[in-house]
């Protein structure tokens, strides 16, 4: 019941990024203690700036290994797809 709890206030509390329009969004993700997990929600851009935050990266982002980005529709599919 907890974990149902969560996504609903998640996905209420989801606000799509202002992202540049001009660029698709998609689920980051990485393996982290095992599992594949989802790192952000990002553009293709900035999944590829890896740990460089003065051009869109973010620090935590070489805590995770096997790192992948796969595009869709809008962020609120990646928290869906990866709790």
């Amino acid at each position: 019941m907890k974990k149902i709890l969560f996504i609903l206030l998640m996905l209420g509390a989801c606000n799509e990024p202002d992202f540049d329009p001009g660029l698709p969004v998609g689920c980051a993700t990485g393996i982290k203690d095992g599992k594949r997990q989802l790192m952000r929600c990002c553009t293709e851009k900035e999944f590829n700036a890896g740990n460089n935050v003065s051009v869109g990266g973010f620090a935590a982002f070489l805590k995770y290994t096997d790192r992948k980005w796969e595009q869709e529709k809008n962020c609120k599919t990646c928290y869906l797809k990866y709790p």
